[in-house]
């Protein structure tokens, strides 16, 4: 036996797997590796035994799917028997259960909106011709007096 940095030694490793290990117990099994860390090829060949492929994963994952499904369709239609009777046993109607949510405008207001029109303007200015209606920012031109430029009203 050489020292323990040498590549002939052996010594035992503690490797966990999930599920199944390569022995097929529960229980974490104590594999001989060298200090290379190199698992022997008989192990390698168990492990890779073991492990699913990507498309086996896929398969299961597609037949547990189709599962669900069936198992959902079938608790459904027990859920809505059992539904059904209550309701025709305590005398209840869909609309007692969930009753609509009105949402938007009431029926009266179902002809569209209302043409807007464009306010009459409040003040102008002579200089330019612009004209403002007292709504939103103020012109610049409108200044600190804005009497001045306010429109008689008629």
């Amino acid at each position: 036996m050489t020292t323990p940095l040498g590549n002939s030694c052996q010594t035992l490793c503690r490797l966990p797997f999930q599920g199944k290990n390569l022995a097929g117990s529960e229980r974490i099994k104590v594999l001989p590796v060298d200090f290379n860390l190199r698992i022997s090829e008989e192990w390698l060949n168990k492990l890779e035994e073991a492990m699913a492929t990507y498309q086996d994963l896929l398969a299961q994952k597609q037949a547990l799917e189709a599962q669900i499904e069936q198992a959902r369709a079938t608790e459904v239609a027990g859920v809505l028997e059992q539904i059904r009777a209550l309701m025709q046993q305590y005398g209840l109607s869909p609309e007692d259960i969930a009753p609509r949510r009105r949402r938007g405008r009431p029926a009266d207001a179902a002809t569209g909106p209302a043409e807007k029109t464009a306010l009459p303007p409040k003040y102008h200015d002579p200089k330019t011709g612009k004209s403002w209606s007292g709504r939103g920012r103020a012109p610049a031109w409108l200044g600190k007096r804005p009497a001045r430029f306010l429109i008689p009203q008629e």
